[in-house]
C-alpha cells in the first residue's frame, strides 16, 4: 500500500462520518420522516448509507495529485437502466464455442489491463524518484510487465536503462544488468553476432566466473571460422553445477568440439567423456529425455570413441564402443564406431562381419533415412579396406613434373613457388574409362585425376581473361576472404560484400589492359576469392561439358541436384579453401594450379579453421604419411571422394568448375563384398 493509498482511506472514512451525521440529522428532525415508523426510518438511512458507498466505488479514490484513481477491479455500472431480460435463443445467437473465445479474450484483456496498471504505477514511481536501491529491481519489474504486453521495445529499453544505472552507481549488481541485457538480445537474434559476443564480454568483464555468460560466449564464438580457440577457453571455465540459462550437454559437447578443432585430441576425449558421465547421471535418476537429446548423448559416446582411436587406444575405444552399441542400438554413428574399434585392433575378419550385419540392417531403413548412413559407413569401410591394400603395397608417392603454362589464358602468371611441391600420390590416368573410374576408384573411395579431359569445352576460349570479362563483368558475386569460405558454405550467416565481376576482377588483378596484370598476384596482395553457385542463366552452363565418369546412376544426386550445387571459383595465387569435406565431388581447373592435401575419414587433421598456409607449415607434416596430394594442372580433372578432409590453395590465379554430385549408394555394398571375397579366397 502507498502514501496514495492510505490518504484515499482517510478521505473515505471522513465522508463516511459525514453521512452517519446527515443520517442521524435526517432521522431526527426532518418532518418529513416524522410520522414513520422507527423501522422505516432505519431502512431508509441503511439506503442513503449504501448509495453514498456505491457513488465512491463509481467515482474512484483521488491521488495525492489530485487525480482520480479507479480501484483495480471497477466496474462500470449504468444503475440506471434495468437488466434486460434474457431472450429465447434463436439461430442468430452466438455459438458454445464463440461465447468460450470470447471468454478467453475477456480474461486475456484482463490480464493485460493488470500489466498495464503495473507499467503506470512503477512509471510514475520513477518519475517522482524512487530510492536508488530499488530502481534496478523496479526496471526488471517494468520489464517484465511489458513483456507480458508483448512490448519488445519497452522491455530492451528498461533492461537497457537498468545496465545504464549499474554502471553509473558501479553496483555489485552489474554484471546481472549486463547479462540480464545480453540474455534479451540472446533470445531476440536481432543483434549481429559480433554485438552480442560484445555484451558477453562485458558480462565476464565484471563477473569472470558468471557461468552462464561464459557458456554463451563459447557459443557465440564457435559460430565464427577462428574463434573456436577463444570458445575453448571460455568453456573450460565454466562450472556445470552453477548453469541455469542453458544445458551442460551443450557445454562439454561445445567445449569438445573447439578441442577437436584445435588438434587437441586429449581434451576433446575429456569433454566427451564428461558427456557420457551426464548421460549415466540422467539415466540413474530416472529422468525422461527427449529423442533429440537422446541423440546428442550417442554422438558424444560416437566423438569420445573416436579420439580414443586417434590417440592409438584401440582397446578403450572398443570396450566403449560395444558398451554405447547396447545403449544406442538404432544410431548409426555408434555402428561405424565398433568397426572401425574392431579394425584398429587388427580383428579385420570380425570388421568384415560387422559391417556385412550393418548393411544388411540399413536395407530395412526407409530409403529417405538411408542417405546418411550409407555415405558416412561406405567411405569409412573403403578406407579401413584400402589401409590394408596400403600396407601391403607399400604405394609410395610419385613426382609429377610440370611446365608452367606462360600464357595462362589471360589471367596472372605469377607462382608461389614457396608452396609448390612435385609430391604427387594421387593416381593420374589420362584415357581413363567409365567401367574403369567406377571400378578402381569409386567403389574403393579413392581420389583420381584425369589430365586433358577438359580440351572439348567450350571455357577453353570463353574463359579466358578478356572473354570471361566481357561475358560475365555484369554479373554480381560474393567476395570472401579464403578463411572464410568452408565455414560459410556450411554454417551460412556471413555478411559477405557483392560487386559486379568486372569490380572484383579489376580490384584483384587491374585491368586487363594494365602492365601489372601478368606481373603480381593482387594489386593489394589480398586472398579474396570467389566460390560460389552462379546464377547467370544457361550461359554459364553452357560453357562446360558434364564428365562422363560421373554419370553412373550409383551415384544419388540427378543432373538437376548437380547442376544446382555446381560451383565457379576465380581468384589470384595464395587464395585458398580451408579444410573442409562433402559428398563426391569433381573439380575441374580450366586454368591455373592448385595444390591439394585431402585426408582419408577418421584421420587426425588439426584445426580447420587455419589459413591454408599456416596449417601447411604447423600441422601438415604430422599427417603427411595419411595424406594424398597432388599439383592439379590447366585442363586436370579431379575426383574428390567422398567424406575425405580437405585444403586447396591456388599456386597461382586460378578459374574452373566444382561440382558435387551426391555419395554413392553402392559403396558400402561393394565394399563388404569385395573385402568379404578376399577373405575366403585367403581361407582356401
Amino acid at each position: 500500500m502507498g502514501v496514495a493509498d492510505g490518504a484515499g482511506r482517510r478521505r473515505a472514512q471522513k465522508k463516511s462520518q459525514s453521512v452517519h451525521k446527515s443520517i442521524g440529522k435526517v432521522a431526527s428532525s426532518d418532518k418529513k420522516w416524522s410520522g414513520l415508523s422507527p423501522a422505516a426510518v432505519t431502512v431508509v438511512a441503511l439506503a442513503a448509507v449504501a448509495a453514498v458507498w456505491w457513488s465512491m466505488a463509481l467515482g474512484g479514490a483521488q491521488d495525492v495529485d489530485g487525480s482520480t484513481r479507479q480501484p483495480r477491479d471497477a466496474v462500470e455500472v449504468d444503475l440506471s437502466q434495468s437488466p434486460t431480460p434474457s431472450k429465447p435463443r434463436d439461430a442468430r445467437a452466438v455459438s458454445r464455442k464463440d461465447s468460450e473465445n470470447e471468454l478467453v479474450k475477456a480474461g486475456a484483456d484482463s490480464e493485460q489491463g493488470r500489466h498495464a496498471l503495473v507499467v503506470r504505477r512503477l512509471e510514475r514511481l520513477l518519475h517522482r524518484g524512487a530510492h536508488p536501491d530499488v530502481v534496478l529491481r523496479i526496471r526488471y519489474e517494468l520489464a517484465d510487465a511489458y513483456h507480458a504486453l508483448s512490448n519488445n521495445k519497452g522491455v530492451e529499453e528498461q533492461l537497457t536503462r537498468a545496465a545504464q544505472f549499474a554502471e553509473q552507481r558501479g553496483s555489485d549488481e552489474k554484471a546481472v544488468a549486463r547479462w540480464n541485457l545480453a540474455k534479451l538480445h540472446l533470445g531476440r537474434k536481432v543483434l549481429p553476432r559480433e554485438s552480442i559476443i560484445s555484451l558477453l564480454l562485458g558480462v565476464v568483464e565484471a563477473d569472470p566466473q558468471h557461468d552462464n555468460a561464459l557458456h554463451w560466449l563459447g557459443h557465440q564464438l564457435m559460430q565464427s571460422p577462428t574463434g573456436y580457440r577463444d570458445a575453448a577457453a571460455y568453456l573450460s571455465r565454466v562450472r556445470l553445477s552453477k548453469l541455469t540459462d542453458s544445458n551442460p550437454l551443450d557445454t562439454v559437447m561445445l567445449l569438445g568440439q573447439a578441442q577437436e578443432r584445435l588438434g587437441n585430441l586429449e581434451g576433446t576425449a575429456v569433454a566427451f567423456g564428461k558427456a557420457i558421465k551426464l548421460y549415466e547421471a540422467t539415466k540413474r535418476d530416472g529422468r525422461q529425455m527427449q529423442d533429440k537429446i537422446r541423440y546428442r548423448f550417442a554422438l558424444s559416446h560416437f566423438q569420445y570413441c573416436k579420439a580414443l582411436l586417434l590417440l592409438g587406444e584401440a582397446e578403450r575405444a572398443l570396450h566403449a564402443a560395444t558398451a554405447a552399441s547396447y545403449e544406442f542400438p538404432e544410431v548409426y554413428h555408434i555402428m561405424d564406431a565398433v568397426g572401425l574399434s574392431l579394425a584398429a585392433a587388427g580383428r579385420w575378419k570380425e570388421t568384415v562381419a560387422h559391417y556385412n550385419a550393418v548393411q544388411g540392417h540399413l536395407k530395412t531403413w526407409p530409403d529417405f533415412a538411408r542417405g546418411m548412413p550409407e555415405r558416412v559407413l561406405g567411405a569409412t569401410f573403403a578406407k579401413l579396406h584400402e589401409d590394408r591394400r596400403r600396407r601391403s603395397s607399400n604405394r609410395d608417392a610419385q613426382i609429377r613434373n610440370f611446365e608452367i603454362d606462360e600464357e595462362n589464358g589471360g589471367w596472372p602468371q605469377t607462382v608461389l613457388h614457396n608452396l609448390t611441391t612435385t609430391k604427387c600420390n594421387i593416381d593420374i590416368r589420362p584415357g581413363l574409362t567409365p567401367k574403369q573410374f567406377m571400378t578402381e576408384y569409386a567403389n574403393r573411395n579413392l581420389p583420381v585425376i584425369v589430365p586433358d579431359a577438359l580440351k572439348d569445352w567450350p571455357a577453353v576460349k570463353t574463359w579466358q581473361r578478356a572473354s570471361f570479362e566481357a561475358k560475365y563483368g555484369k554479373k554480381p558475386v560474393r567476395v570472401r576472404r579464403s578463411v572464410d569460405i568452408a565455414y560459410d558454405n556450411e554454417f551460412g550467416g556471413l555478411r559477405a560484400a557483392e560487386v559486379d565481376l568486372v569490380q572484383y576482377l579489376n580490384d584483384t588483378f587491374g585491368p586487363t589492359d594494365s602492365p601489372i596484370t601478368n606481373a603480381t598476384q593482387s594489386r593489394s596482395g589480398d586472398t579474396r576469392y570467389v566460390l560460389q553457385s552462379l546464377d547467370w542463366g544457361t550461359g554459364f552452363r553452357e560453357d562446360y561439358i558434364p564428365p562422363i565418369f560421373f554419370s553412373s546412376s550409383d551415384f544419388a544426386w540427378n543432373s538437376s541436384q548437380r547442376d544446382a550445387a555446381a560451383l565457379a571459383f576465380f581468384g589470384p595465387a595464395g587464395s585458398s579453401v580451408t579444410l573442409h569435406e562433402h559428398t563426391n565431388a569433381w573439380n575441374a581447373l580450366m586454368y591455373g594450379m592448385k595444390r591439394w592435401v585431402m585426408l582419408p575419414p577418421y584421420v587426425q587433421y588439426g584445426p580447420t579453421g587455419l589459413p591454408v598456409e599456416q596449417w601447411l607449415s604447423e600441422w601438415y607434416p604430422r599427417f603427411k604419411d595419411e595424406a594424398f596430394e597432388c599439383t592439379q594442372l590447366p585442363g586436370d580433372l579431379l575426383y574428390v571422394p567422398t567424406n575425405y578432409m580437405h585444403t586447396l590453395v591456388n599456386l597461382r590465379a586460378s578459374i574452373g568448375v566444382a561440382v558435387e554430385f551426391g555419395h554413392n549408394l553402392q559403396l558400402l555394398r561393394r565394399g563388404v563384398q569385395g573385402a568379404q571375397a578376399e577373405l575366403n579366397a585367403q581361407s582356401q
